[in-house]
C-alpha cells in the first residue's frame, strides 16, 4: 500500500522490526492518532483491532485521495476562474478542500485580513 503513495519506498529488509517501521511510517504520514508497537504484537485482540483497522482505512483513503488528485491537472481550471468552472473541472470536493485548507492555514497563521480577503473572493465568485 505504501508503494502506491511513494514508488521509491522499500521495506528495510529486516534491518528494522516491522513494528518499528509501521509506527514510524504512520508518523511520517502524519496519521492523527498514535499507534503503539505493543498493539501490533496482539493485532487480533478486541481492543487493538479497531484502531489498527482504522489506520489501514485511513491509509487507503489517503491513497485514493492522492490518486484522484493526481488525475486532475491544475491547468484545467485557473485560480481566478469562475467557481462554476472550477467545480466542473476539479470537482466540488477538491474546490472545497482547497478553500478549507487555505482558510485553515490563514487561521493558524493569525492572518485575519488575508482570511477575510479569501472569504470575500469566494463570495464574489459565487455571485458571478
Amino acid at each position: 500500500l505504501v508503494e502506491k503513495l511513494d514508488a521509491s519506498w522499500r521495506r528495510d529488509g529486516g534491518a528494522r522490526k516491522f513494528d518499528d517501521e509501521f509506527v514510524d511510517l504512520f508518523k511520517r504520514l502524519h496519521y492523527p492518532f498514535p499507534i503503539s508497537r505493543t498493539a501490533l504484537a496482539a493485532v487480533g485482540t478486541a481492543h487493538t483491532w479497531p484502531p489498527l483497522l482504522a489506520a489501514l482505512l485511513w491509509l487507503v483513503d489517503l491513497i485514493e485521495h492522492e490518486s484522484a488528485a493526481g488525475d486532475v491537472e491544475e491547468d484545467d481550471a485557473p485560480e481566478d476562474a469562475h467557481v462554476a468552472a472550477r467545480l466542473q473541472a476539479l470537482g466540488a470536493d477538491r474546490v472545497f478542500y482547497e478553500y478549507a485548507s487555505d482558510a485553515y492555514a490563514l487561521f493558524l497563521a493569525g492572518d485575519d485580513a488575508a482570511g477575510e480577503a479569501l472569504n470575500a473572493r469566494l463570495q464574489g465568485a459565487f455571485r458571478r
